[in-house]
């Protein structure tokens, strides 16, 4: 038994006695599939956890990290916090997108005062490379989004150019 009142049961088995088992087949006859049917309802799941995540951090039992390229789904977390009373810049409260990735949602939430990560790929580029494959086939609504924030990443490279050269020139004030 287990403090929590319920039990784990457990079965051994080997050689001729499991080999017809179909672990697919029996998942799907007892469990409803873990993958859900569209890209809306996809979202819709990461919404709904990260909402109850941040219920938990006002409530001081959870903590969370906001890891999508998704602004949506961002912008429904901020929504959240403030709705929450949440500071952009609680302790606990965390968001995170791949470099290369949705960088000017990261550059805004953090001149926004929000805690913003980066993760830096790191390796041979045989084995990053079909990783970050999957991660821009997951995110293809991002190619748009990207077109988009154009602009705004050009105005940020033109805006810190033109203060570098300031500084170091002293030219250009």
């Amino acid at each position: 038994g287990s403090s929590a009142g319920g039990s784990v049961g457990s079965s051994v088995g080997s050689g001729k006695a499991v080999e017809s088992f179909d672990p697919a087949a029996m998942y799907e006859r007892f469990f409803p599939s873990p993958v859900h049917g569209s890209k809306e309802a996809t979202d819709a799941a990461y919404d709904g956890a990260v909402s109850v995540l941040l219920d938990g951090v006002k409530e001081g039992n959870a903590a969370v990290l906001v890891a999508t390229h998704n602004r949506m789904s961002v912008e429904l977390a901020t929504d959240k916090m403030a709705k929450l009373g949440l500071g952009r810049d609680h302790h606990l409260v965390h968001v995170a997108q791949i470099l290369g990735m949705a960088d000017g949602l990261t550059l805004a939430l953090a001149k926004s005062g929000y805690n913003t990560h980066k993760l830096v790929l790191f390796g041979d580029f045989f084995e990053i490379f079909p990783w970050m494959l999957r991660r821009l086939d997951e995110n293809k609504d991002l190619m748009g989004a990207m077109a988009s924030e154009r602009g705004i990443l050009w105005s940020e490279v033109w805006k810190r150019g033109h203060e570098t050269l300031a500084k170091d020139s002293g030219v250009y004030k």
